[in-house]
């Protein structure tokens, strides 16, 4: 009897707080309009503004909501501090604002770069394994949006940003699998491998699983013609390819002329021609550390191909390439 009472006793308790709680909410609100966008994963929508009200929905990131009310005054959730918003759509409730940003209907291209940029740094940032900036769940949201974006962007640069985008969070997404067979069985891992197909496989080398680099050229390929292009194909240059040369010079050197090479043929007066140089020069060292003990590689290594790479790109470092490349070829 003890227990049914209490029982009784918090289920009146939740009720008459879930009845409260929105009337003294409208009691300490102002009248608000507008539009914001959600730029965190999962963002919880309560029935009033408070974190230990009801909640009553989620919301995706990305999601474009109408506000109606505010707070009157400023809550500190977490590390952030904001207004709470009342919003009537696509789900009714209110929201904290250190979760979302302003959104201008008529300019949603500023707001779809400015989240992506905010999630991954600058276009041209490229990421790898050893530092992820997201989570697997927030990088599969981010990928999400990203491409529902760029589906409904009428800028080639824009689209071309937010396409990159979508590549690059599904890389992060795919870093950020579990290393266990038995974890990735698991949800929600196992349903995102199998919607991906063909656009991620498994490098057994490095355990992890990766994004093709054909993926980022035929996306280049696609946007050769915008400046977006550029950064796309310095991405293709840096995507990892997966296995390993088990040490064979000739190996190294095709997979550089296939990354970096293929940049640098692509974009010989390009912003991003000194880092890849820089990454030529990697290459060139190692092939002449390895000249003399692996004489019968040399038939295969390509060294024409990397006179006709480095024969279009201008400037000081190029030019010490192209030295460096005509000693080897005198040993």
């Amino acid at each position: 009897m003890k227990i049914t009472l209490q029982k009784m006793l918090l289920a009146v308790a939740v009720l008459w707080l879930s009845m409260v709680l929105p009337v003294a909410a409208m009691e300490a609100s102002v009248a608000a309009s507008g539009q914001k966008i959600v730029v965190g994963a999962g963002v919880r929508v309560r029935n009033a503004p408070s974190v230990s009200a009801k909640e009553v929905g989620k919301l995706t990131l990305g999601s474009v909501v109408d506000v109606s009310q505010r707070s009157k005054e400023k809550a500190k959730v977490g590390s952030n501090t904001a207004y709470w918003y009342q919003i009537s759509s696509p789900v009714s409730g209110w929201v904290f604002g250190g979760f979302t940003q302003d959104f201008d209907a008529a300019h949603p291209d500023a707001a779809w770069l400015e989240l992506t940029r905010a999630k991954l740094g600058k276009e041209d940032k490229v990421l790898t394994g050893d530092a992820l900036p997201l989570g697997f769940s927030d990088a599969v949201e981010l990928a999400t949006f990203a491409k529902t974006a760029a589906a409904k962007s009428t800028d080639p640069e824009t689209q071309g940003e937010l396409a990159l985008a979508r590549l690059r969070a599904m890389q992060i997404a795919a870093y950020a699998l579990p290393m266990e067979q038995e974890k990735r069985a698991a949800e929600p891992y196992a349903s995102w491998l199998k919607a991906q197909g063909d656009q991620v496989f498994a490098d057994e080398v490095s355990g992890s699983y990766l994004v093709p680099a054909a993926h980022f050229w035929k996306l280049a390929d696609k946007y050769k013609n915008a400046a977006i292009g550029d950064a796309i194909a310095f991405h293709a240059a840096n995507a990892a390819l997966g296995g390993e040369c088990e040490g064979f010079m000739s190996c190294y050197s095709v997979a550089s002329q296939s990354s970096e090479g293929e940049y640098l043929k692509r974009f010989p007066k390009g912003k991003y021609v000194e880092p890849a140089l820089a990454m030529v020069k990697t290459t060139l060292d190692a092939l002449q550390a390895d000249w003399d003990s692996q004489r019968d590689e040399r038939a295969e290594t390509n060294l024409a191909g990397w006179e006709a790479i480095l024969k279009s790109v201008e400037g000081k470092t190029a030019e010490q390439l192209r030295k460096q490349l005509n000693r080897l070829k005198a040993r």
